[in-house]
């Protein structure tokens, strides 16, 4: 993702980007989200009033399975994961689907829909919540994939900007 992405992004008024937690502190990437926890947790004790968080990531699939043509023009399609092991599992996926049906009203294909994860392990230090356990309009939002170059995922970006605004909207009725 580009500086341009997060630019895009705050303009919808539901993020605070937090570029390259990982690599700008030469940190080990199995502690991602224990690292990164700390952080949105920082953010939501200064901001009392946040109504949605999304964790920006790419899908590990392949440009042809990530990639869907807008107006004629390649677009990195999205997709939402979402943990069914948080305890905030029903709140964040209903707003995965909400966010997958506007996506898809206003541009048809472009979210490749809402995959539910499930850690295998009992331990609950081990689980996978992505963060989602920490509040309960929590989104893991994938980007295109490996190969999408920043322009498709730039103008996905601001389709989804546009969305956001929608949802944010609903959120405050």
């Amino acid at each position: 993702m580009s500086a341009n992405s997060g630019s895009n992004l705050r303009t919808a008024g539901s993020i605070y980007p937090q570029y390259s937690i990982v690599r700008n502190r030469d940190l080990d990437y199995s502690n991602i989200y224990d690292i990164s926890g700390e952080e949105v947790q920082t953010v939501l004790d200064k901001n009392k009033n946040l109504k949605l968080i999304i964790d920006i990531h790419r899908d590990t699939q392949l440009k042809e399975a990530t990639t869907i043509r807008i107006d004629g023009k390649d677009v990195a399609s999205v997709s939402f994961v979402v943990s069914e092991n948080s305890p905030n599992f029903k709140e964040n996926r209903k707003i995965a689907k909400l966010f997958h049906q506007k996506l898809e009203k206003k541009y048809p294909g472009l979210s490749r829909g809402v995959l539910l994860k499930t850690s295998q392990t009992r331990n609950p230090y081990k689980q996978k919540f992505y963060n989602q356990d920490l509040f309960g309009n929590s989104l893991l939002l994938q980007i295109g994939g490996v190969e999408n170059t920043i322009e498709e995922e730039n103008r996905s970006v601001e389709l989804i900007a546009e969305v956001i605004d929608e949802l944010l909207v609903e959120l405050d009725e």
